[in-house]
């Protein structure tokens, strides 16, 4: 019988940390900024400092209220992505055998071995009754991403965190994030960067069906 084993909780994924901007958000604030300066330079030209003044206020004030509503409307799907996620794709794996011809990515160098942990990610082929996991380094890089039968590995415990909302700082401020719990036991020099969503044939931003895409 699999038992799920208990770990350190300090990974837990704190669901108010701070997170980075999107494009999309970037956009709608520049838009925010931008329209009522330049409907202050106009109004002001033709009718008069004062009512550019006014008008460039009042448009700022209008704008300010979208970009919060905006804001707040993104958080809340990104919030909702991550428990998504968290309920969809759980648990930590340990392989117990690697078959020939396994459909993955991996990065150059990278090996898949029995033992080797694995956090359940997004599929690669749907409906192919297969789970799919994701061999992390160290650093919370992925080695590979592939999908294995039932019989091949067995349940270890729940996730500390989702790997796929991994905080800002890590990722794009520079700070040293604590040692991933479950990584693979061997890194590879390269990796495929920290994990992605999959947005088929895409993963990891390699193209599925390239030479990487079998063991």
């Amino acid at each position: 019988m699999q038992t799920i084993q208990r770990h350190d909780r300090s990974l837990d994924w704190n669901h108010n940390s701070p997170r980075g901007f999107t494009c999309i958000e970037v956009i709608a604030a520049i838009i925010a900024v931008f329209l009522p300066l330049m409907l202050c330079f106009v109004v002001g030209h033709h009718h008069g400092v004062l009512s550019g003044i006014l008008t460039g206020t009042v448009a700022g004030a209008v704008g300010g209220q979208f970009v919060r509503w905006f804001y707040l409307w993104s958080a809340r799907l990104f919030q909702q992505e991550i428990r998504e996620l968290e309920a969809k794709y759980p648990s930590v794996y340990r392989i117990l055998a690697v078959p020939e011809g396994l459909s993955c990515v991996k990065a150059a160098g990278a090996e898949i071995l029995p033992g080797d942990y694995g956090w359940e990610a997004e599929p690669i082929l749907k409906d192919d009754g297969r789970v799919y996991l994701q061999g992390l380094t160290q650093e919370w890089c992925v080695a590979w991403h592939a999908g294995f039968e039932a019989s091949q590995i067995e349940l270890v415990c729940q996730k500390p965190r989702s790997q796929y909302y991994l905080p800002y700082s890590w990722i794009c401020a520079g700070a040293k994030p604590p040692p991933c719990p479950f990584p693979v036991s061997q890194s590879p020099a390269n990796n495929l960067g920290f994990p992605q969503r999959t947005s088929f044939p895409y993963i990891q931003g390699i193209r599925f069906g390239t030479r990487r895409d079998r063991a």
